[in-house]
């Protein structure tokens, strides 16, 4: 029973192969819901026999595995068909590798806007407490200085106050959201 459980093993690695072509290890062992350990043995013992090329990708360095046709009485189609796995390989690979660029490019977008959203919130407080001193100032010059001194106090209080609330609101309503579909990304993809 054990040998029948092995050949259905190779003819699933065999099989998925030849149905989504050059694959890595990792990538055969999730598809296939299988041990890495069987699955590397299994790799092995094709590339051995002929049956897998090996091929290293030149962007990532990964390995990936495809069918070879080999046997064939034209040494020439052999190699134009070695070849052309490779270079599909490669491609694949560079796919992968720029797939990731792009998302940490992406995730990192969304931070700036997220950054310039908070920047845009500070100036906007800041110019919010500048009127108003400017305003209680104004009126300093017209009123009593002790009861305008009392009140600068009492107004800045309160506008340091609606500005610390806008910034949590800034932060709660936009900034958190924004940054959470990146956290959501960085799981999905860890």
């Amino acid at each position: 029973m054990s040998d029948l459980h092995q050949r259905d093993i190779e003819n699933e690695i065999l099989d998925i192969l030849e149905e989504k072509g050059p694959l890595t290890t990792r990538q055969i062992v999730e598809q296939l819901n299988i041990a890495q350990s069987t699955c590397e043995m299994r790799l092995r013992k094709f590339v051995e026999e002929g049956k897998l090329l090996r091929i290293s990708a030149k962007n990532s360095g990964k390995i990936y595995f495809a069918l070879s046709k080999g046997g064939f009485t034209a040494e020439e189609y052999d190699n134009l068909r070695d070849v052309i796995v490779k270079d599909t390989v490669d491609t694949k690979d560079a796919y992968e590798v720029l797939s990731e660029k792009i998302a940490r490019i992406d995730d990192n977008v969304n931070g700036l806007f997220a950054n310039m959203i908070s920047i845009i919130s500070i100036l906007v407080a800041i110019f919010a407490l500048i009127t108003v001193n400017a305003n209680i100032a104004f009126e300093l010059t017209q009123e009593n200085l002790q009861g305008v001194f009392v009140g600068i106090i009492a107004i800045n209080v309160f506008v340091v106050i609606c500005i610390v609330v806008l910034l949590i609101c800034v932060k709660l309503i936009i900034i958190n959201p924004m940054l959470g579909k990146k956290r959501k990304k960085k799981s999905k993809r860890g």
